[in-house]
């Protein structure tokens, strides 16, 4: 937790408060089929959590990245570990309204990209986007949540004339957001992909995209649906019976057991990164890793 500044110290671990944490698991397994010359065995793993801070007996603080300005996540009594607070930026133009009731909303206009702008600005180099304003005057809103809808393990295990075995497991995760402070760092030094506009039929200009960056401040538009299907795992498997080396090694070999495995050989997910699982945790911040 933060610490006053006269302290000395900036930061100190302490419990801090409660944590209340609940949810499901359930494992199924089947032997699918079972004859002398093919074995099919099935299992499947899921769970789901939620968790909520219920007790905080000290003032709700941010923390994430180490840079005091992005720390995107806040802890308050209420949310999850992982609830992601930062400027959103308006796509409806009700929204203008929340901010500021006696709006003419003609001023305003949607762009290509879903974005509120002002309509006097829409196509040209002054155009930005604008941030969503409640009717309290915050612009700091909760834009996300790391944890997932939930995990799900499925493995299958084909034993092919007792010698040959094909084993895979795909893992699917639903929901789970992730903040990507690489893309803001690159949006920063305009080298993110998107800001290379050339054959865009409404391009835009680099100050609209460095809005979003929002000097290096908690930004929704960095904010990603962490969701995706891997196959984790496939692995082709030889028995080799000792049996077939007759007694020339003098009944010292019982098997040789031949394997090719290969992991992670296939990502389904929309994140634009490397990996979606760039973050575990409550933490799911992307700052530049590999």
């Amino acid at each position: 937790v933060p610490l006053p500044a006269i302290v000395g110290f900036g930061t100190q671990w302490q419990n801090a408060g409660d944590l209340e944490y609940r949810g499901l698991e359930i494992t199924l397994g089947a032997n699918v089929v079972d004859n002398p010359n093919f074995r099919w065995d099935f299992n499947v793993v899921f769970d789901r959590f939620k968790q909520e801070i219920t007790n905080l007996p000290i003032p709700e603080f941010r923390r994430g990245t180490g840079i005091q300005q992005s720390d995107v996540f806040l802890i308050k009594e209420g949310e999850p570990l992982g609830a992601i607070y930062a400027t959103k930026w308006m796509r409806s133009l009700d929204e203008v309204l929340d901010g500021n009731p006696e709006a003419d909303l003609s001023d305003y206009a949607i762009n290509n990209e879903g974005f509120v702008v002002r309509a006097n600005q829409l196509g040209t180099g002054a155009e930005v986007p604008l941030p969503y304003v409640d009717a309290e005057g915050a612009t700091t809103h909760k834009v996300g949540d790391t944890n997932p809808d939930f995990n799900l393990g499925i493995n299958n295990t084909f034993t092919i004339y007792k010698n040959l075995t094909v084993y895979f497991l795909w893992d699917w995760k639903q929901g789970g957001d992730i903040y990507s402070q690489t893309l803001q760092f690159l949006t920063r030094d305009n080298r993110a992909g998107y800001m290379d506009q050339r054959g865009s039929a409404y391009p835009k200009s680099i100050n609209y995209y460095q809005g979003f960056y929002n000097t290096n401040n908690p930004s929704s538009y960095f904010v990603y649906d962490g969701s995706y299907l891997k196959l984790r795992e496939l692995s082709i498997n030889y028995n080799i019976p000792g049996t077939l080396f007759g007694e020339g090694f003098g009944n010292a070999v019982e098997n040789i057991r031949l394997g090719l495995v290969g992991r992670n050989l296939l990502i389904i997910s929309d994140y634009p990164g490397y990996d979606p699982e760039v973050g575990q945790g409550p933490d799911n911040i992307d700052r530049t890793t590999y």
